[in-house]
């Protein structure tokens, strides 16, 4: 659905264990709120991506499926220095998965495990969360789950995960679609 030159190439292909389609799995990295994060590859260039499989509720309608589609051509085209970039949307045999930029830094979380940032660390890596949110809200679109694990911390500062936008409005949009919301909601967007 929604795809940039590198990865994926026009039109996206799946991401299966075994190497099929234009991505291969190499192993689980931890358990995310929209599913399992794995370690991929874009088999035509190399590059490293982040797998991300989205879970079946959330994609339980035909509805829900063309507006995950729509907010990840949206965030596809959001490219900031502060955000991993998301980069395709592609369909397993009705499994979705959603691809984006790999980082080899360590989360927020895995850096706190070793104790408090000092302060020459922690103002860069709240200006970075600050102007990764700035870029997604610029674009019209909003995280949704802004935390330790959401968050690389790279020389610098930081940058934040983007596809947890992606899934955050999933499921706010699954919640409004199992309980239907007023019909003044359409004019924000919403409905």
């Amino acid at each position: 659905m929604a795809s940039i030159p590198d990865p994926p190439g026009p039109g996206g292909g799946g991401a299966g264990a075994e190497g099929g389609g234009e991505y291969k799995i190499e192993g689980v990295l931890r358990e995310g709120w929209g599913g399992t994060i794995r370690a991929g590859r874009y088999l035509r260039s190399g590059r490293r991506v982040t797998v991300e499989d989205i879970r079946t509720d959330l994609v339980a309608s035909p509805e829900l499926i063309e507006r995950l589609g729509q907010v990840g051509r949206e965030a596809s085209g959001v490219r900031d220095p502060h955000l991993l970039s998301v980069y395709d949307l592609v369909d397993n045999g009705g499994a979705l998965s959603l691809i984006a930029e790999w980082s080899d830094a360590p989360t927020l979380a895995a850096v706190l495990r070793q104790g408090s940032l000092p302060p020459e660390l922690a103002v860069p890596v709240v200006d970075g969360i600050l102007a990764g949110l700035e870029a997604l809200h610029g674009a019209g679109l909003f995280h949704g789950n802004v935390g330790p694990e959401t968050v690389v911390v790279e020389e610098g500062g930081a940058r934040l995960a983007g596809t947890d936008s992606m899934i955050a409005a999933l499921e706010r949009l699954k919640a409004m679609h199992d309980n239907p919301l007023p019909a003044q909601l359409e004019a924000f967007g919403i409905g």
